[in-house]
């Protein structure tokens, strides 16, 4: 029997694989849902036609924030934060860092963009494997994640699509006009550097026989009235329908043991607090790469020592439009990324810049009216049909490093301490690449609003990992191509835990790739003798 720890993408890719292989597995998980409460905004709109939505819902939904975190906008569901709420038996002390960590049912895909974008081979450069090694991987997530895209896009040569399942993909008119100007001007473009395409989205758009499929109703960073973005969730409900699976929610794992061919796993029951113990053949973590790093250390009794977790820096660079869309308040449209953008270019950065174009949202107008423009309605409105936003992300070769250590605490359980160590590439990429945004202003007709880039705290990309990473000859704090740290057989990390470097590509989907193809693998090997294991993993 397998026992998977986490209910996020790592953890349902990794149960696919092995079910796919005829496992047996029990998933252990915390499996926080969301509030009653707050899931009846939601289930008051099912079945309605959106014209038939209540004004008084739809004022509702848009109302809805979860406040500021360090000068960003926390996003929540429906209002919600039972995907980031912790408990008391993993205390965190976190040191100029921003971490996030989750015990939700579908773990952090409760929150996330929805981008499923696979690692091109650069993005592999340093990996003891390339992309030919995670496309069954991809090819097999995406048998479960709706994906939302262009066929044939600017990006599909280096980083393919592993799909013809492609849901129709929505643009909003601001992304349809900057998408017409970039193709207008695509040599100008490919000469520095850039690459672009529709983003490609985890959601289903087209209708089926219970629902109208996406309505475009602009609530998307609300969180979905009609769940279409994907969930890990979704992917747990359909393998609880497996006879060979078991859901134990309600366990928080605190301890492993590997004792000769099994593993015994200790938690503790969220109800009363009892403790639980199980076994298992194979144990696969999948608890996100900070608790993941936290049981990993706990277990092996590795207390104050410094570990290194690398990430992708995070930006935010408002632009404004040079031509105003008087409509876009009222437009129907979805507020996820709309674009993506890949700058290449090693006079910028050495590897490959990440940036997702969103267009209008309603965050725009609650932001604008926490100032004086609020006094002045039309400014206010053109404003809003011109504001635009890139999110960007840098590979963590020039992105700060995160500082871990686990405290003993004789009065409970051990602080996991999270310390941000800056890296002095960061700033020097981070000109250079405003520099380059400001080049190209007149192909992207729009122009970085002066002063206004936000750069986040290290960790605040929520790509974060590497704290064990893949090697084909591992050594202390390293693991081989199966995600087994040094001197374990028996226990594999199937989160970002494993990735030697984090690029700037959106983690998710290469998540769920290697979790799955480590499952594979896995379960391919010898019980006792572990025979193959080259073969499989390599």
């Amino acid at each position: 029997m397998n026992l998977v720890v986490g209910s996020g993408p790592s953890g349902v890719a990794a149960a696919l694989a092995l079910l796919e292989r005829g496992g047996e597995v029990t998933m252990l998980d915390y499996g926080r849902t969301i509030e009653s409460e707050f899931a009846a905004i939601p289930r008051a709109l099912a079945g309605l036609p959106y014209e038939a939505w209540p004004a008084s819902q739809r004022e509702k939904l848009a109302a809805l924030a979860g406040g500021n975190e360090n000068g960003f906008p926390m996003k929540t569901r429906f209002g919600s934060d039972f995907a980031r709420r912790t408990i008391d038996l993993m205390p965190l002390e976190a040191r100029g860092a921003d971490v996030l960590q989750s015990l939700a049912r579908g773990g952090l895909s409760n929150l996330w963009g929805a981008n499923v974008v696979p690692f091109s081979d650069d993005d592999l450069r340093g990996w003891p494997l390339d992309a030919a090694a995670l496309a069954p991987g991809y090819r097999a997530a995406l048998a479960h994640v709706p994906l939302a895209a262009e066929p044939g896009d600017d990006l599909a040569e280096t980083m393919p699509l592993y799909t013809d399942r492609l849901e129709p993909r929505p643009l909003s008119a601001q992304a349809t006009q900057v998408l017409r100007d970039l193709s207008a001007r695509c040599h100008a473009v490919a000469a520095r550097g850039l690459r672009f395409a529709p983003s490609r989205l985890a959601f289903r758009t087209s209708p089926t026989k219970d629902d109208p499929g996406c309505v475009q109703c602009g609530f998307c960073l609300h969180g979905c009235p009609l769940d279409l973005i994907w969930n890990a969730s979704h992917t747990l409900a359909h393998l609880e329908r497996n006879p060979r699976f078991r859901y134990l929610d309600g366990h928080y794992v605190t301890r492993f043991i590997e004792r000769g061919d099994r593993v015994e796993v200790h938690a503790v029951r969220a109800a009363d607090r009892a403790p639980a113990r199980f076994e298992a053949d194979r144990l696969f973590l999948g608890c996100g790469a900070f608790s993941t790093a936290r049981l990993l250390l706990e277990s092996l009794d590795r207390y104050d020592v410094d570990v290194t977790m690398l990430e992708s820096q995070y930006f935010l660079v408002p632009l404004l439009l040079w031509r105003s869309f008087a409509g876009a308040p009222e437009e129907r449209l979805t507020t996820l990324s709309q674009l993506c953008l890949r700058l290449s270019d090693p006079e910028v950065c050495p590897r490959d810049v990440h940036l997702l174009l969103y267009t209008y949202n309603p965050f725009y107008r609650e932001r604008i009216r926490r100032t004086p423009l609020r006094l002045f309605p039309a400014l206010e409105r053109e404003l809003l049909g011109r504001i635009v936003s890139l999110q960007g992300y840098l590979h963590s070769d020039v992105s700060p490093r995160l500082s871990l250590r686990l405290r003993r605490n004789p009065q409970g359980p051990a602080t996991l301490v999270v310390e941000g160590r800056e890296n002095p590439e960061t700033g020097p990429t981070l000109r250079r690449v405003g520099a380059r945004l400001r080049r190209l202003a007149g192909v992207l007709r729009a122009s970085p609003i002066p002063f206004l880039t936000r750069i986040g705290l290290p960790g605040k990309s929520y790509h974060a990992g590497g704290a064990v990473p893949m090697r084909r000859d591992p050594g202390a704090r390293e693991s081989d191509l199966l995600g087994r740290p040094m001197g374990l057989a028996r226990v594999h990390l199937i989160d970002s835990s494993v990735f030697p470097t984090i690029p700037a590509t959106n983690i998710t989907l290469t998540l769920m790739a290697n979790a799955h193809r480590i499952a594979a693998a896995s379960a391919a090997l010898d019980a006792r003798s572990g025979k193959n294991a080259a073969l499989f993993a390599s």
